[in-house]
């Protein structure tokens, strides 16, 4: 069973031409250093703009010089053009496709640029794209073996072509062939400021490399002057068109004379800077931006989460540990241990997948985000770093939540939900989406749009029924809540007075009701599929308490992954031992009491166990995997063992009714005290079943859920009784940033529930 809740509570408490290979990549960082009289600053430090292992490079300004366009190539070679947001530092992946990108250029005259693209069957070609990074197009169909490319004036492009040796071409509009111009060129072209020329390197025969002008109406080709050195290919314009160039370490400008020369403007060899190449001045001549080697390596916080990135993405069990050893702060490794936080690291990577890095941003000292996709989940997480000390570099904290991707246009969510609503589920192309709202009066609003199922396209109606999830948690602690009002159970009760015959760890002998609903106990979490135990418990019997009571007997035979109590581990495996002790308690099942403690008693009449369509049933919405991939009405089963934890259907209506009656009390349904004790947050964000925000001073609890092919939200303010839930029929975890949104601008009084 995955949601979102359960991923943002496993990293709280684990943590947290073309290269053939990542590692024959060399690596390079980015710089910038203020023009000052035409001349670089001699007193300025270079600003180190990317600070990161691995590959930076190939930088160009945008047109306004605040930002700038850049190639990164991650830890398995793939290669993205990057923005960099040069007034506030955010760096961001303007596209994430499966292929490689190298060498953005502004397309003159045009809201678009260039990049060669190697292709799935390694064909390098032009591509341009939207500034913004979409409408992919390709530029030049017939014409392979792209290296390098410069626009001139007329859409006309010159190429770096390829081969042995390369040669330039020069590519005229309306004209499907290209045109040899020059031979063992080198990887440089550059149009001429104020020109209507391009300049390029160019080997004589004997190899000395000279910096070539090409008129681009005449074609005429002249020498400008001789490159520093032999190896060094790289040098661009000032916008007053000077010529400036680097040995490695020092930035050079080119002087005419006779003979000419090259002559130092600012020497950076008393610096750690070395190995400089690609530079580029903005269009004010204001700034310089040069690459060059990595930065020796540091403690800061950024490549201390890279560091974090590549054990994950590697799965590297050992590298993981000694991350968590090493960067996880003494108060941290109290709450959990290091085997555990790696155990959990590991369990998550299989959930996820390996994370893409798509945006930087370090929000101050000691706190930074990235943005990162899962191709798994389809999703794009926040995953954000909070560092208690910088030297050495320690986290106090590591987060994940579900987010959009950087740069996405935010979805309309202003005017009327009944006229909003096609285009919300749209904007997922989700199959259906439900939303419910109960703010006043005596019966929830309630809007739908869409399908039950992307084969039979039949829309979906009022009152059909949708899988809550994990949400049923709240049901189970509610049942909880009902029996503490009787006196049936208490919230101290520990597990070994409410199950005497069962035998179970010391550690486990204290735990109570209370810790075990807020995940406070160490038991196992059991998030994912293990079938050949499920197996095992399913033979104990053919009721659910049969099932259950295997299930725990085995898992509170172990040691607690930590002292219950002292930390929190969202567990499904938790609420069947929660089941047990109600059961025990009231003497009814954990499946009469859900239908005599909440179904009942709320008149929750569309609300039941298991799967809203099935054979007998099968006039409901039907799950969808995220694609929308339509789930089997077969072969899929949660059953008994996780009924408590996530195995509750019913109506978008019922679900808001569920979610008033716990920020109202429902007349006495469960008392105001004990609705108090059970929303009270013990300092993880987690209360009984429920997850605790509080913003500007208000309280607002919720929880999500999805077994994979639904997805369900609901949250209330207990101040106002205001109560919102959103459900719908497929279940990628990225439908959590939609469903709090919409709360949010219901909640603001953006999106008004009419």
């Amino acid at each position: 069973m995955s949601c979102t809740s359960l991923i943002a509570a496993l990293i709280a408490t684990a943590l947290f031409a073309v290269p053939a290979s990542a590692a024959s990549i060399p690596g390079t960082d980015l710089y910038r250093l203020p023009i000052h009289d035409g001349v670089p600053d001699e007193e300025a430090t270079p600003e180190n703009l990317t600070h990161r292992i691995g590959y930076d490079n190939q930088p160009a300004f945008l047109s306004g010089g605040s930002e700038l366009r850049y190639t990164v190539i991650d830890t398995t070679g793939q290669a993205d053009i990057w923005l960099l947001d040069l007034v506030s530092g955010t760096r961001r992946s303007l596209m994430q496709s499966p292929t490689s990108e190298y060498s953005a250029t502004s397309i003159p005259g045009q809201e678009r640029f260039s990049v060669v693209r190697v292709e799935a069957d390694s064909t390098q070609r032009v591509w341009s794209f939207a500034d913004d990074g979409g409408d992919a197009r390709l530029e030049l169909p017939d014409r392979p073996g792209v290296g390098y490319h410069s626009w001139g004036q007329e859409q006309e492009l010159i190429l770096f072509i390829l081969g042995s040796p390369h040669e330039l071409h020069r590519v005229r509009p309306g004209v499907d062939a290209s045109e040899l111009v020059a031979s063992d060129i080198g990887r440089c072209l550059q149009r001429i400021p104020g020109e209507d020329a391009w300049s390029f390197g160019q080997r004589d025969d004997q190899g000395r490399l000279f910096i070539a002008r090409l008129d681009r109406v005449s074609g005429e080709i002249t020498r400008i002057a001789a490159a520093p050195d032999d190896s060094v290919e790289d040098y661009c314009w000032t916008p007053d068109g000077r010529l400036w160039s680097s040995d490695g370490t020092s930035i050079l400008e080119w002087r005419d004379g006779d003979p000419g020369h090259w002559q130092a403007m600012r020497d950076l060899s008393t610096t750690s800077i070395t190995g400089i190449s690609r530079m580029t001045v903005d269009a004010s001549g204001s700034w310089l931006v040069f690459a060059a080697d990595d930065a020796p390596a540091s403690q800061d916080i950024e490549t201390v989460a890279v560091q974090y990135l590549s054990a994950y993405n590697a799965s590297d069990e050992n590298a993981l540990r000694a991350f968590i050893s090493e960067h996880r702060d003494a108060t941290s490794l109290e709450r959990t241990p290091i085997e555990t936080r790696v155990a959990r690291q590991l369990q998550m990577r299989g959930m996820t997948g390996a994370l893409q890095t798509v945006s930087v941003a370090q929000t101050s000292a000691n706190e930074l985000e990235l943005v990162v996709f899962s191709a798994s989940a389809e999703a794009h997480f926040m995953l954000s770093f909070e560092a208690s000390s910088l030297s050495p570099v320690r986290f106090a904290m590591m987060g994940l939540q579900p987010t959009q991707a950087p740069g996405s246009a935010a979805v309309d969510l202003d005017g009327l939900l009944s006229e909003r609503i096609g285009a919300l589920r749209e904007s997922r192309q989700l199959p259906a989406l439900g939303v419910a709202v109960w703010t006043q009066g005596d019966a929830p609003v309630a809007f739908l749009d869409g399908v039950r199922d992307v084969q039979d396209k039949e829309p979906v109606q009022p009152g059909d029924r949708f899988h809550y999830g994990s949400i049923t948690k709240s049901m189970t602690s509610s049942i909880a809540a009902r029996l503490v009002d009787r006196g049936l159970i208490q919230y101290e009760t520990t597990v070994a007075d409410a199950l005497p015959g069962l035998w179970m760890h010391s550690g486990f002998k204290a735990v109570t009701l209370e810790q075990f609903l807020q995940h406070r106990s160490g038991i196992e979490p059991l998030l994912e599929d293990d079938l050949e135990r499920e197996k095992r418990w399913k033979r104990a019997g053919d009721t659910g308490p049969e099932q259950r009571r295997a299930l725990a007997a085995e898992l509170l035979a172990v040691e607690p992954s930590f002292t219950p109590g002292s930390s929190m581990d969202y567990s499904n495996a938790g609420y069947a031992v929660v089941s047990l002790m109600l059961e025990a308690a009231s003497g009814s099942s954990f499946e009469e009491l859900i239908v005599a403690e909440v179904f009942e008693p709320l008149g929750l009449e569309s609300c039941g166990l298991g799967w809203p369509a099935t054979a007998e049933r099968p006039d409901q919405p039907r799950g969808h995997w995220p694609g929308p991939i339509l789930q089997a009405m077969t072969g899929y089963d949660l059953g008994y063992l996780f009924a408590p934890a996530g195995d509750v259907h019913g109506s978008v209506e019922d679900l808001v009714g569920f979610a008033h009656a716990l920020a109202t009390g429902a007349e006495g349904w469960i008392q105001p005290e004990t609705l108090e004790r059970m929303f009270h947050d013990p300092g993880n964000g987690y209360a009984m079943g429920l997850q605790v925000e509080a913003a500007d001073g208000r309280l607002v609890l919720s929880h999500n859920g999805s077994a994979g092919t639904f997805f369900a939200f609901m949250a209330f303010e207990p101040a106002t009784g205001a109560s919102a839930a959103v459900v719908m029929n497929e279940g990628n975890l990225a439908n959590d940033t939609l469903a709090r949104s919409i709360v949010r601008a219901l909640v603001e009084g953006r999106l008004e529930p009419r």
